[in-house]
């Protein structure tokens, strides 16, 4: 994805699609998650107005709401009906 905000860098965050594990698996509906990844970003990655720390990750669930940088580009997660 790329945002026309000076704010935001070249490479300011990752979102990561990952398959969970059969034995980590508590709902049958729920065989991924979705992890967001700060990489270190100077203006920051936030999820639902709360500031990621640079360098760390956390997952995201359907409906939450991801603001890169300053110029307030809000995007949101959601998990489509099957």
């Amino acid at each position: 994805m790329i945002l026309n905000d000076k704010s935001v860098s070249r490479k300011h965050a990752t979102i990561i699609f990952e398959e969970c594990k059969s034995e980590d698996v508590i709902d049958p509906d729920r065989m991924y998650r979705v992890v967001l990844r700060d990489e270190r970003s100077k203006f920051g990655v936030f999820i639902n107005d709360h500031r990621l720390e640079p360098g760390s990750q956390a997952n995201l669930e359907s409906g939450d709401e991801i603001m890169f940088g300053q110029q307030n580009s809000i995007f949101g997660l959601r998990n489509p009906e099957i």
